[in-house]
């Protein structure tokens, strides 16, 4: 069966590259050309971190301790010679079918060198849709979802090519909505939008707890090592391999990633602790885990307001907490998701939309 599987996926690879030469478009595909897709992203105008090299070596990772299987199709844009934009693709096979995404989420829009002209913007976006709709017209994929959210330093919302070329296709839309920090805001002006019970769990929590921010600088293999045996405590059990851990410890050894630690003020026992991925330009709320035993007091309120902090002093733009659920949302989410984007929503300056465009024949 993973012969057949890998099988189909090198099909897949073969017929999306053969359809998007046809189509006239020019590139290259991530695969062999790590380094130049790296230099094309770090060259954007603004650094999604789902773009960057990091967060794909931890999704692979983490697709494959689910038992799917997936290969990477990202590719670079070239025009007129030169790179210009990254499209982020990968195939999967989850219950025998096989389905086009950005890794876990819809397939994201490309995104392109600020140089890049809007003639050359809708060419590459049109030709790119087309292959990717003939391989669903072929029934060599599963009907295509895609999305277009807010994008930029400004977080700017508006229909792009990206979105026009679905929706001319007769895609479906609907609506999803993320919750976001403002890190251009002044600390105090930030402080305004934490719901108004966090305030004293946050200073109670500076008080009785020993936080820390880890990153390149003072983080070791050890602490790591407490954090992955504290979240297998708190889940009751192995959820992840051991090299999906690894992948994010590097991430933090080349900067792409600090650790708030919380600790025992006393035994300096670790009692919680939370990962955030970050680019030049954002960051993301990644992993956290927390001592179930101590669940009425305040960990995760402090841990949060510390690594705001810590991103403003960097100088990120935004810090997006994640999605905003609601009771009626479709699919239905469960209890303890919405719990988690409630708690979340405390520390949120903004919520964005976020379009899902579902393509099928």
């Amino acid at each position: 069966l993973l012969v057949l599987r890998r099988v189909i996926i090198l099909a897949v690879q073969s017929e999306l590259f053969a359809s998007l030469k046809s189509n006239g478009l020019n590139f290259l595909p991530r695969i062999g050309n790590e380094k130049l897709w790296e230099e094309v992203f770090k060259s954007m105008p603004f650094q999604k971190i789902e773009f960057s090299s990091a967060d794909m070596c931890y999704q692979i990772a983490y697709m494959s301790d689910a038992k799917q299987q997936v290969r990477d199709l990202s590719f670079i844009i070239h025009s007129e010679g030169k790179a210009c934009g990254l499209f982020l693709l990968c195939v999967v096979i989850i219950d025998n079918k096989c389905s086009l995404t950005s890794y876990v989420q819809p397939i994201h829009s490309p995104i392109f060198l600020s140089a890049v002209s809007n003639k050359q913007i809708k060419r590459n976006c049109s030709k790119i849709m087309d292959s990717l709709c003939y391989l669903v017209a072929s029934n060599i994929c599963n009907p295509l979802t895609v999305q277009e959210g807010p994008y930029g330093i400004k977080k700017e919302v508006f229909c792009s090519e990206w979105f026009r070329q679905a929706m001319d296709r007769g895609s479906n839309c609907r609506l999803q909505y993320d919750m976001y920090v403002d890190l251009k805001l002044q600390s105090e002006q930030l402080k305004t939008f934490y719901r108004k019970s966090y305030k004293p769990l946050i200073n109670k929590g500076l008080r009785e707890w020993k936080l820390d921010v880890l990153t390149s600088d003072n983080i070791n293999k050890t602490i790591w090592t407490e954090f992955r045996l504290l979240h297998k405590t708190v889940a009751g059990r192995v959820t992840r391999s051991l090299e999906s851990w690894n992948i994010q410890y590097r991430m933090i050894e080349a900067g792409n990633a600090f650790f708030v630690s919380v600790r025992d003020i006393h035994s300096l026992k670790l009692v919680g602790g939370s990962l955030f991925q970050i680019t030049k330009h954002e960051g993301i709320y990644s992993v956290a885990a927390y001592d179930r035993s101590l669940f009425d007091k305040p960990l995760g309120h402090p841990s949060q307001h510390l690594a705001i902090e810590y991103m403003k002093s960097l100088g990120l733009n935004w810090y997006r907490l994640g999605e905003k659920l609601y009771p009626q949302n479709n699919p239905l989410p469960d209890q303890k998701e919405i719990d988690i984007s409630y708690f979340k929503e405390g520390f949120c300056s903004k919520i964005f939309p976020r379009m899902i465009l579902e393509i099928s024949k």
